[in-house]
């Protein structure tokens, strides 16, 4: 990432600091579970995890959450634990989306401003007794930091940064939280989904698209281990043969100049960020020479898919796929 700002950087990522500071809702508790007598409850503690930055131990069932990966909350929320404090994209001012506000029953939200460099006294007043930090942007000196606060969980060591699918996002906040077998269900219930929605658009499988994002007169274009490109994949849509070429395997995404425009031609663009459709259209005559349906997300479709979590998916199959299944076969 070295040829890019971390202004640019923060850009693509769009991983801004919201954060969530919130009381309990239906059928959830703020941080975890806990026995009649206000002890936590659960089975197999200690319990370790190795990531990326080292080994992290947890001796009982946490009961106040961190969710700094900027789509830890809402796995949270889907395993029945609001976290005391949340991290989130820059669109949604509070960090969470439509999709999660069931879960919060109005909450007042507090910020916590910056996923990757956070601020460590605002954390430590939270009291936390977790920090999820499964997709957020920490590095070593970052992680050491916060494991003096509370014991914090990181990606595993042979995932990207912002990469952690829904899956194993849940499968390992099942276990920290004692809730595994919710975290199954999760999943399985996930994948029943998809598998239905790819089932019920045959038409999307085998096509190639791509989702972008303008910036700084080029664009992103984001690949399958990032969670937009990960989305368009589980629904059988696979990258344009030249767009994977240029994958370096050093990033999320991978930057396209306005001369390199006809590289994403194929079937589908997905267009996030562009406000504007009649500036994006007229920003380059190339893309009018593109055989490519072009499909503008708005704000919370865009925003399902960035998130590409538990609670986000089913938003985006009901939102956004309808609108791309239409322009892939008109």
């Amino acid at each position: 990432m070295s040829t890019f700002t971390r202004r640019t950087f923060a850009l693509l990522t769009l991983a801004a600091g919201s954060a969530a500071v919130v009381g309990c809702s239906s059928g959830a508790t703020a941080g975890g579970s806990a026995d009649a007598a206000g002890t936590p409850a659960g089975t197999g503690y200690p319990m370790t995890f190795d990531h990326a930055f080292g080994r992290t131990e947890l001796t009982a069932v946490p009961r106040r959450v961190v969710a700094l990966g900027v789509n830890d909350g809402d796995a949270l929320l889907a395993l029945g634990s609001v976290p005391v404090g949340n991290t989130g994209y820059t669109f949604y001012a509070d960090g969470f989306g439509p999709w999660a506000k069931p879960y919060l029953k109005g909450a007042e939200l507090t910020l916590i401003e910056s996923d990757s460099e956070p601020k460590l006294e605002q954390i430590a007043s939270l009291r936390p007794d977790l920090i999820s930090a499964l997709n957020a942007g920490i590095d070593q000196a970052a992680y050491d930091k916060l494991a003096k606060i509370a014991p914090t969980l990181a990606r595993p060591a042979d995932v990207a940064t912002y990469a952690v699918p829904s899956s194993q996002q849940l499968d390992l906040l099942g276990r920290a939280l004692d809730k595994s077998s919710r975290a199954a269900d999760l999943t399985a219930g996930q994948q029943k989904l998809i598998k239905e929605t790819v089932a019920s658009h045959p038409r999307l499988k085998g096509r190639t698209g791509v989702v972008i994002l303008p910036y700084d007169g080029q664009y992103a274009a984001y690949l399958p281990r990032d969670p937009r490109g990960a989305f368009l994949a589980a629904l059988g849509i696979q990258l344009p043969k030249k767009v994977a070429d240029l994958d370096d395997g050093k990033s999320f995404f991978t930057p396209i100049s306005a001369e390199q425009v006809p590289l994403l031609d194929g079937d589908l663009l997905v267009v996030i960020g562009a406000e504007d459709k009649s500036e994006f259209t007229k920003a380059s005559s190339l893309f009018r020479r593109l055989k490519s349906k072009i499909v503008f997300a708005d704000t919370d479709q865009r925003g399902a898919i960035s998130y590409n979590s538990v609670l986000s998916i089913p938003y985006a199959i009901t939102s956004l796929v309808p609108k791309i299944d239409k322009a892939i076969g008109s």
